[in-house]
């Protein structure tokens, strides 16, 4: 499928997937994600503002689509150019590129840090305390006094209307009664016979 046969129906129509398909075989090699959308554009006449809100869905589309493969640096092209076996290779050679201009790095130093050498520098001391806690200095007896004497504290009350009356307990019990009602409900515990 070209670009030229998508023009015969309406550019609305189309998935953004197929218009990726059509483009990628108009130029039959990978290309960058922003090439391809910047292509997409072009064909569907939007700018990129309009474009924006579909970008994601586009990319998404992309990667779960059978028909499209990433060939890393974020280049895409046509799964049908590529054989399976070839795209194993394809994708190794890549990361052979990356990997071969690295120098290597001289082989670190093995640290013991259990090591019962205490003139070794790299060997940490656990048992050293921490320098933060020498500003503060250690805490004396003085420093942390409480109050071992008791305080009575007495208090006065003028006002006799807060005392209660202890001798009319036989009122008392008769609005306890009264409150409680004739139905006793309780389990039978306090003596109550069973009616």
């Amino acid at each position: 499928m070209s670009l030229t046969t998508l023009g015969n129906h309406p550019k609305e129509e189309f998935a953004l997937v197929e218009i990726a398909t059509a483009i990628l075989t108009e130029h039959k090699e990978a290309m960058p994600f922003s090439s391809l959308v910047q292509e997409i554009q072009e064909f569907l006449e939007v700018d990129a503002e309009t474009f924006k809100s579909r970008l994601s869905q586009f990319y998404t589309d992309l990667n779960t689509d059978g028909s499209f493969i990433s060939l890393g640096n974020n280049e895409w092209a046509l799964r049908a150019w590529y054989p399976v076996d070839a795209i194993d290779e394809s994708i190794h050679e890549l990361d052979d590129e990356e990997d071969a201009p690295k120098r290597k790095k001289s082989a670190k130093k093995k640290v013991n840090v259990f090591a019962d050498n205490a003139s070794d520098d790299d060997v940490i001391d656990y048992n050293d305390d921490d320098p933060e806690d020498e500003d503060f200095g250690t805490v004396t007896d003085d420093d942390t006094e409480t109050d071992d004497e008791e305080t009575e504290v007495e208090v006065e009350s003028d006002d006799e209307s807060n005392e209660i009356d202890l001798s009319d307990d036989e009122s008392i019990d008769a609005n306890m009664t009264e409150l409680s009602g004739g139905d006793d409900l309780d389990d039978l515990s306090d003596g109550d016979q069973e009616k």
